[in-house]
């Protein structure tokens, strides 16, 4: 069974074990992935850890090379705020052309700053628009 995810996130998501876990228990057979750089964050030790949670899913499918990744870039100089939302569809559009048995939208969810009106909320209202199940994994 080929199954195919949307990956979503907060800016501020520092746990790459727990995107590794996610992803190594579903196995997806292609991953679609915005295209967020690495930030550094403060991480629980006191210690700068990696964060983003596009970079650090795209980083794992990476160095894992199980999956097919598809990076979707928004173009912010072109349409300032309106890039992500037009990226997100986008992803979304692309996505629904692949040939899996199983669609997912998976949101790492950063519990200490997550709005309704955030790019990862944006992606999961497309993503349940478009009867793609949507699972959600919060932060501790």
């Amino acid at each position: 069974m080929r199954v195919g995810v949307i990956c979503t996130g907060s800016r501020t998501w520092t746990d790459a074990a727990k995107v590794g876990d996610v992803l190594t228990a579903i196995l997806p057979g292609v991953v679609h992935v915005g295209d967020c750089p690495r930030r550094s964050e403060i991480g629980p030790d006191g210690d700068f850890v990696d964060a983003s949670a596009d970079y650090l899913v795209a980083d794992f499918v990476r160095l894992r090379n199980q999956s097919d990744l598809k990076v979707h870039y928004a173009d912010w100089e072109a349409h300032a705020r309106a890039a992500g939302p037009i990226r997100n569809q986008a992803m979304i559009d692309s996505f629904l052309e692949e040939t899996v048995d199983v669609r997912l939208c998976i949101a790492f969810i950063d519990s200490r700053c997550f709005t309704h009106r955030s790019g990862t909320a944006d992606c999961m209202r497309r993503a349940h628009a478009a009867e793609i199940t949507v699972l959600e994994v919060r932060s501790e």
